[in-house]
């Protein structure tokens, strides 16, 4: 697994990691509809979080065996087949995605 981003996200942030989301996307390899249609799901995945889940969230793109995927996490509400305890012991929500290079 190579981490390609890391952060933490608020309102501020969600431009400027949807443009950071595709040049990443691109270096590695997704190109035309199948690049939009990843930064837009990661884009939703994001906005979700901000405006559902408290303003603000955790977001991880990383590569595995030539497969880019990205995770949001938050502190949201969810079903319980989508929680997980996070590290402080309170539900966290977590988004998952990828897409093949």
């Amino acid at each position: 697994m190579r981490t390609l981003i890391a952060q933490t996200f608020t309102l501020q942030d969600v431009s400027k990691l949807r443009h950071v989301v595709a040049e990443h996307a691109e270096t590695c390899g997704l190109h035309g509809p199948r690049l939009d249609d990843f930064v837009l799901a990661v884009h939703e995945s994001v906005v979700n979080a901000v405006e559902h889940a408290g303003g603000c969230g955790r977001f991880k793109l990383y590569t595995v065996d030539g497969v880019i995927c990205s995770e949001t996490s938050d502190r949201g509400r969810a079903s319980p087949s989508r929680t997980s305890t996070g590290p402080s012991g309170r539900p966290t929500r977590r988004t998952r995605g990828g897409a093949s290079t």
